[in-house]
């Protein structure tokens, strides 16, 4: 009798084992078919991660490119801010210089027009001297010919 109760608590436990088994295999199998579609979207969120990882890199190196450009843009601006003060600054001495040159060149027409003023008068004062020279010099002509006159005559009185 005890071999029997034996044998039917063995299969009674076999047959428990076989039911927890089965039943353990029908849990694993909902158990993979609940988690398939999680792994699925885990897999496919991974993936996108992934993507989103990769975009942002990315976006960080083209952020990196243009902050260099931005630098670099900068730089130039700056250096091309300098040459136009420098261009302004040179602007302003050659208007400087230009109002001395406008300067000499008005102080150089008044002393050119005063040199002219006096030039008139000299040509004025010579035209005078010369018809004074003209004058004298027909004074002198008529004086000759009246001491050559004077002479004829006395060579005249001599003779006789």
């Amino acid at each position: 009798r005890a071999a029997d109760t034996f044998q039917t608590d063995k299969a009674n436990l076999l047959d428990t084992i076989a039911k927890l088994k089965a039943e353990m295999k029908a849990q694993e199998k909902e158990a993979t078919e609940v988690a398939a579609p999680r792994t699925r979207q885990a897999a496919a969120a991974e993936k996108t991660q992934d993507s989103l990882m990769a975009e942002l890199k990315e976006t960080k190196e083209q952020l990196c490119r243009e902050q260099g450009l931005l630098m670099s843009t900068k730089a130039t601006v700056t250096q091309l801010q300098a040459e136009r003060a420098q261009n302004m600054q040179e602007r302003k001495q050659l208007a400087a210089n230009l109002d001395m040159a406008q300067m000499d060149i008005e102080e150089k027409d008044e002393t050119i027009n005063e040199l002219n003023e006096s030039l008139n008068g000299l040509q004025e004062q010579l035209r005078a001297s010369s018809a004074k020279v003209d004058s004298l010099n027909a004074q002198l002509a008529a004086a000759v010919r009246e001491r050559d006159e004077v002479g004829r005559k006395c060579s005249d009185l001599q003779a006789l």
